[in-house]
């Protein structure tokens, strides 16, 4: 260490990475402030990434994944805690200011409480998800505000929607300052919906016509349908993905993982029409060809 924290201050002390590998951490839960997030600023070498890990029982280790022996950085902490019930969670701080935003790699925990302690009593504060354009918990503070958040890969902002700038933006239309109204990801449901419908009739004419039959337009409209509930309910899917993979224990949801759920839905959904459309066919009777035989008149 450099230059070590002076007593009684927030953490701010100059270190030099000697030596540096893949495996390279520091333990820093062990610090005056080891409940908080920790990062680092002044870093002395080029495109500088820390990673913070957090584990459920407190403590956490940075990581400096673009370092070289001998670099210097100065490690500080954000007031901010990051508590799990289950798993740890790897953050990268993309900004360290009033309304800091945090890039969340994929993790093996279901959900994260941040607890933000530079609050405004009184004031609303927002966990907003960049990655899916949706509030992901809303909260008011009485001195720190503890919001909840899923565990998976996005990028979060925590967002401070005060009473000035609700009150501006409902008379202006706009924010006045600050981060303003805050968006919830369904602005356009209708559209969506619209444009849904649309699609669906015109598969469903289109079978019609050409006799394609049921099944291809299940094959088809079963995802067409699932990404139209991904988009209005802001990454639903991914979130009940994430949650399923987490509990059957995985270390996080990935694409793949949402996927392969959406593929083994289309494939129940065509398999359940073909078995009516077997039943159907079963339960037809065969066609009987009668034949009128008249009776022979006799004398």
């Amino acid at each position: 260490m450099l230059e070590p924290t002076t007593e009684g201050n927030s953490l701010d002390s100059l270190i030099e990475i000697s030596e540096h590998s893949d495996e390279f951490a520091i333990d820093v839960g062990g610090t005056s402030e080891g409940n908080w997030l920790h990062d680092t600023r002044d870093e002395s070498w080029t495109s500088p990434e820390t990673t913070a890990t957090v584990h459920y029982d407190g403590s956490q280790e940075l990581r400096f994944p673009g370092a070289s022996d001998g670099a210097t950085t100065r490690v500080t902490t954000l007031p901010l805690e990051v508590d799990l019930r289950s798993g740890s969670v790897a953050i990268d701080v993309i900004d360290d200011g009033a309304e800091p935003r945090l890039d969340v790699e994929p993790s093996s925990t279901s959900s994260v409480e941040y607890t933000w302690h530079e609050t405004s009593p009184g004031d609303r504060y927002v966990l907003f998800s960049e990655t899916h354009d949706v509030a992901r918990d809303t909260g008011t503070a009485s001195s720190p505000v503890t919001l909840e958040g899923p565990g998976y890969s996005e990028l979060l902002t925590i967002l401070h929607d005060s009473d000035d700038e609700n009150e501006t933006a409902t008379t202006s239309g706009g924010g006045g300052g600050g981060s303003g109204p805050v968006p919830t990801g369904d602005s356009s449901p209708i559209a969506v919906l619209g444009i849904v419908s649309m699609v669906l009739v015109g598969l469903a004419y289109g079978a019609h016509r050409t006799g394609i039959g049921q099944r291809a337009v299940a094959i088809v409209s079963v995802p067409i349908v699932l990404l139209a509930l991904e988009v209005l309910g802001g990454g639903a899917i991914s979130d009940a993905t994430h949650s399923i993979l987490v509990m059957v224990g995985s270390q996080g949801a990935t694409v793949a993982g949402s996927i392969a759920l959406l593929g083994a839905i289309g494939v129940l959904a065509v398999v359940v029409l073909r078995f009516r459309e077997r039943r159907e066919e079963a339960g037809t009777p065969d066609t009987v060809v009668s034949l009128g035989l008249g009776d022979d008149d006799t004398e």
